[in-house]
């Protein structure tokens, strides 16, 4: 007979867990839209050979590289000021270039 009493309360419990369908909210038109990211670089004709990864060249320097019209953005941390890294921003991603005593060495 207890179990026949209990059964009500428990029906009814789970009927107030369970929540209702809320529609979803009306998007609000003051929020901004973030802007679309910038296409990637077109890297197709970064080729590695001994020399070099496309355009840039063992042996140029950042101001050369940049007078080929790439983009060099030099590290500014430098544990040695004649040995640091370069991101050249059309080189491939995840690519970065040693520079040491003023040019270019890999």
């Amino acid at each position: 007979m207890r179990l026949v009493n209990c059964l009500p309360l428990a029906l009814l419990l789970c009927a107030a867990c369970q929540s209702a369908d809320a529609p979803a909210p009306a998007p609000d038109s003051t929020t901004a839209v973030p802007p679309a990211a910038p296409p990637p670089p077109n890297t197709a004709g970064w080729v590695l050979d001994p020399d070099g990864l496309g355009a840039a060249r063992v042996g140029l320097t950042p101001d050369a590289l940049r007078g080929a019209g790439l983009t060099v953005e030099e590290d500014t941390v430098h544990f040695e000021p004649t040995c640091y890294y370069a991101r050249i921003a059309e080189a491939p991603d995840s690519v970065f270039f040693m520079i040491e005593e003023g040019t270019l060495a890999r």
